[in-house]
């Protein structure tokens, strides 16, 4: 506090002067100590309102009779009754309600006059979040809207009526709120400036100090270890038979012999002779670690391969003995000691001996960071042990908390994520720290450009893109800035068709009102300035207290009409209760903080003309920070179905529906209280024809933040959305007159997958035109055992191989025994087929032009690492489609106007693909010669396309669920020549090579 008051606060007070200083809920005595000074130097006042405990006592009474007047009555009365204070101190821990209240109560106080400074303090000096967009779209209607003194900061600038700016600046935690001015501005920024130096020099001195200290400890210990050492080389303590032992160790080995084997101590001795050659095992770390051993003058080699690394201990510091026995299963396989497996072959193999650098110098935790790219956020993950953490970007400190989880070795970790404030992305780099909140100690550190990632160079490729990632950062590339052109010119062509359209029904335009004055008059002049010529504008005020009302009250328009009801206060129920009132044939949403280009609805309606079987459109938006001139980001995804059940990208203030469609699916579900905009938009998805509109009409002045969600709402949001999905997929019917379906399932190892893939299947009761094969590349008796009892009930067709062949050849027999003329459905063994899928892909198949493949959507679980990498803007928290790749970047010929239903694409694996009969027999097949394991999906798509002249098609009616590669494991695990044969150089060995008639390629080395 003294280094923020010395550097920042004084500096500003001596440059302004005030003359009558109030300082509300004191929050520290060496700060009020530090104004009585200055009072008491400038014949100054200071009121302190809400006093410390013993700020009441007689001596700031009497020893500062003249300067301090300590007062405990109402805060609002006091500012009231005194109108001349010309500088505040408020501490931050005041209610966020109050803290408005008071920032009211002196803009009303000084309308006439300079407005004080306002210096928010923290006791603790702590951050709070930086700005972060919210998943909805919804203004914070809650009781408590602020979840952060900056909410009521931004409100506050936002809300008032004096035509001044005002500028808040935040400093490690604390804040300045003042009138822009240009003197004052300068010497606050010096203030800021040198302080910011400061604070960074001492954390360079701490991090310094910390670093010293750690190495003058490791220097005491390698001092420590060579004596150690030496002493253990000059055979101290050590008896004769102790010293015959180090100079002959295989006699000693051979007493290992009866329980280790002749082989294995053969190899024990070889491995002996490289450690000591290498000097793997460090003498004095072991002897001087490992106290117990020390005493017993063993040969600290000889003790290691026989009983160190069963006790848990380690040779040196660089080896971990647990972390290369568990990340080399070969090892374990073996049974051999690591450091002697190591010191054989690892060395030759280049095998990592421990886990990977943090750069973290904490000593008691390490964690990870990591950048996605496509949302601009940052993710990490630290031992669970910590709750509160401190990132740091550069100089700025943001205070977060850590989510714990389960992660996939079932240990108990700590996630956070943290959207970047777009004033960072800047395409430089910045140094990203991460450190425990409670001691300060860092955990983790990297350096990071801050630069969105861009896959496309035209407007083709943004939509493709615009699947997998709908948002689009600022700085604006020159490619964005051609797509963005082309679009004004989209919005040209549909305003044509909009004019050339002689009959303009009525758009009716809801926009809900609550104490929103300041903002409702820009969105309402926004509408009032569409070019085109018929609107309704239905207005609900839920009963504003602000002045809101009578400004509604004044307009003087025809096509307003204005509801009053207090209980409409939420934006959901108020726009329900216009839906009531509405006349119009279309309706469109406004919520009081967002604007439109004049040519938005001219552009909509344009659309509306050109797209007759749509029933809902959504255009994107720009948006901006708080009142700030140029965006932060460009919104627009093409309509991806998946994705927006992931993660919602829509904002209702781009939709326009015909009112044809509230009357079927309804209004917004109240009962959700949050999220309602996004189930509305996914009921509206799943039940008519929208199409996604490539235009950027739409504005949004947002004060983003970073929070946590609302886990209660959305659990019950996700709920609601699954039981609207299981009905839906429940009511696809079969077509009539197509063919019966032979499902092919190549299977190794992992019984449990391969039980809940075929129980799947066959709960859905579809064994009247569906067959099952299964062909087993050689699993163990337990799943032999399972598959022969299913084929004894004719629940399968099965194929039992006495070697594992691998993917494709196990599928080409299979659709070998598959019924005459039967489709084909080719699926791996850890895929789950849901109710309805394989009728809408034989529905697609067969009603799709020029038609070669149809895939489903390949849903893979939460927690799936290969997520986000197929799909960057998707949350990692929760499932999604990852057939449309932006990994693959596979989307091809993305129709301008986009409907969702289904994507051409340039190849899709084949863990699932449905193949019409007469598409498998006019082809080639899978080749197995050249594709073993895989390779095969890739070259059969490539056969489709350009020999057969058809196309691949990705359908989003069809859900398939992944769990990814789970044979590939085992075989990993069981055999690491055939996992690198078969999955890593994707080739045949010599003998089964001859036994097929393959040849190896000269381009296959």
């Amino acid at each position: 506090m003294n280094i923020y008051w010395k550097m920042v606060m004084r500096p500003i007070i001596n440059e302004i002067k005030p003359f009558n200083i109030v300082e509300i809920d004191s929050n520290t005595e060496e700060l009020t100590e530090e104004l009585i000074k200055y009072c008491e130097d400038e014949n100054a006042h200071l009121t302190i309102i809400g006093p410390l405990k013993d700020q009441t006592d007689s001596k700031y009474y009497v020893e500062h009779e003249k300067s301090v007047e300590v007062v405990n009555q109402n805060v609002l009365e006091q500012i009231q009754l005194t109108k001349n204070y010309d500088a505040f101190i408020i501490n931050l821990t005041r209610d966020y309600q109050e803290l408005k209240r008071i920032l009211e109560a002196v803009e009303t106080n000084k309308k006439t006059t300079k407005f004080p400074p306002i210096f928010l303090m923290s006791s603790e000096a702590e951050s709070s979040d930086s700005p972060e967009e919210h998943n909805n779209s919804e203004l914070n209607t809650n009781k408590e809207p602020y979840m952060d003194y900056k909410d009521v900061i931004n409100d506050f600038n936002r809300e008032t009526e004096r035509e001044l700016q005002f500028t808040y600046l935040e400093i490690n935690g604390n804040g300045i709120l003042y009138e822009n001015d240009p003197e004052l501005n300068e010497l606050i920024q010096r203030s800021v400036d040198i302080y910011t130096e400061v604070e960074n020099e001492n954390l360079n001195i701490r991090e310094d100090l910390e670093k010293y200290k750690t190495q003058n400890n490791d220097l005491e210990n390698r001092v420590d270890e060579v004596k150690t050492e030496f002493e253990f080389r000059n055979n101290k303590n050590r008896s004769v038979g102790q010293r015959i032992i180090s100079k002959f160790p295989f006699l000693n080995m051979i007493r290992y012999m009866p329980k280790t084997g002749f082989k294995t101590t053969l190899i024990n001795r070889k491995g002996y002779q490289e450690i000591k050659k290498n000097n793997l095992l460090d003498v004095g770390y072991y002897l001087n670690t490992y106290a117990d051993i020390r005493k017993t003058g063993k040969d600290p080699i000889i003790h290691y391969i026989y009983n160190g690394f069963k006790e848990g201990r380690n040779p040196s510091r660089e080896f971990d003995a647990e972390y290369y026995f568990e990340t080399h299963p070969d090892v374990k396989k073996s049974k051999l000691n690591p450091l002697v497996h190591y010191a054989l072959y690892g060395i030759k193999e280049n095998r990592k001996i421990h886990g990977e650098e943090t750069g973290s110098k904490s000593k008691n935790y390490n964690g990870e960071i990591s950048l996605r790219m496509a949302n601009m956020s940052i993710e990490g993950r630290v031992e669970s042990e910590v709750s509160d953490i401190i990132l740091r970007i550069d100089d700025k400190k943001f205070n977060l908390k850590t989510q714990k989880i389960q992660d996939k070795n079932s240990d108990e970790i700590g996630v956070f994520k943290f959207n970047i404030p777009p004033l960072f992305i800047d395409e430089k780099a910045h140094d990203i720290r991460v450190y425990d909140g409670i001691n300060g100690n860092l955990v983790s550190k990297t350096r990071m450009i801050l630069a969105q990632t861009r896959n496309f160079r035209d407007l083709s490729g943004f939509l493709k893109n615009s699947l997998v990632s709908p948002l689009v950062y600022a700085p604006f590339r020159e490619q964005d800035k051609r797509c963005f052109a082309t679009m004004e010119d989209i919005t040209k062509h549909l305003i044509t068709l909009s004019h050339d359209n002689h009959s303009k029904p009525l758009v009716s335009v809801i926009i809900p009102v609550y104490n929103s004055i300041k903002t409702i008059k820009s969105a309402i002049e926004s509408v009032l300035k569409q070019t085109y010529p018929n609107i309704e504008l239905v207005v609900v005020d839920g009963g504003s207290t602000d002045g809101s009302l009578e400004y509604l009250k004044r307009l003087d328009l025809e096509n307003l009409v204005l509801i009053q009801n207090p209980d409409s206060k939420e934006t959901w129920s108020a726009r329900n209760l216009g839906l009531t009132a509405i006349h119009g044939e279309y309706v469109a949403y406004l919520n009081p903080d967002y604007s439109w280009d004049p040519r938005y609805m001219s552009a909509m309606m344009g659309a509306f003309s050109k797209l007759e079987d749509a029933d809902a459109l959504y255009s994107g938006q720009f948006l901006f920070e708080g009142n700030k001139k140029h965006p932060f980001a460009a919104n627009y995804g093409s309509l991806n179905k998946s994705l927006l059940e992931n993660r919602n990208y829509i904002d209702l203030n781009g939709v326009c529906h015909k009112h044809d469609l509230y009357k079927r699916i309804g209004g917004f579900d109240e009962s959700l209280k949050e999220y309602t905009d996004w189930d509305w938009i996914m009921r509206m998805v799943n039940d008519s024809k929208v199409y996604s509109i490539p235009v950027l009409l739409t504005n949004h002045h947002k004060q983003i933040k970073n929070q946590p969600s609302n886990e209660k709402c959305l659990k019950q949001l996700r709920k609601k959305q699954a039981q609207r999905n299981h009905e839906r997929t429940s009511q696809i019917k079969q077509m009539e007159n197509l063919n019966n379906v032979s499902i092919v399932i190549p299977s190794y190892e992992s019984l449990e997958d391969i039980q809940e893939c075929l129980d799947a299947i066959l709960n859905l009761n579809l064994q009247s035109w569906v067959e099952l094969i299964v062909v087993d590349n050689n699993s163990s008796k337990a799943v032999t055992d399972y598959l022969t009892k299913m084929e004894s009930e004719s629940s399968i067709k099965l194929i039992k191989n006495q070697i594992n062949y691998g993917f494709t050849y196990a599928v080409n027999q299979g659709i070998e025994i598959a019924c005459e003329g039967n489709d084909i459905l080719l699926m791996n063994n850890d895929a789950m087929i849901t109710p309805g899928a394989i009728e809408a892909m034989q529905n697609a198949a067969y009603s799709l032009k020029d038609c070669g493949l149809i895939v489903p959507k390949q849903i893979l679980p939460a927690e799936s690492n290969t997520l986000t990498k197929h799909v960057p803007y998707a949350s990692s928290n929760y499932e999604c489609d990852v057939n449309l790749s932006g990994l693959f970047n596979n989307m091809l010929n993305l129709p301008l106007f986009h409907s969702g239903k289904y994507v051409e694409l340039s190849f899709a694996p084949f863990f699932c693909v449905y193949i019409r009969n007469d598409v498998i027999k006019n082809s080639v097949g899978l080749d197995a010669e050249y594709g073993r394991h895989y390779r095969s999906d890739r070259m059969y798509c490539n056969y489709i396309r350009h020999v057969m002249n058809l196309k691949i098609y990705h359908t989003s009616e069809a859900n398939v669920y992944h769990k990814l590669q789970q044979s590939t494991e085992v075989l990993k695990e069981k055999s690491s020549r055939d996992y690198d044969t078969m999955f890593v150089k994707n080739q045949w060995d010599d003998e089964l090579a001859s036994k097929f008639g393959y040849k190896k390629p000269v381009w296959d080395d």
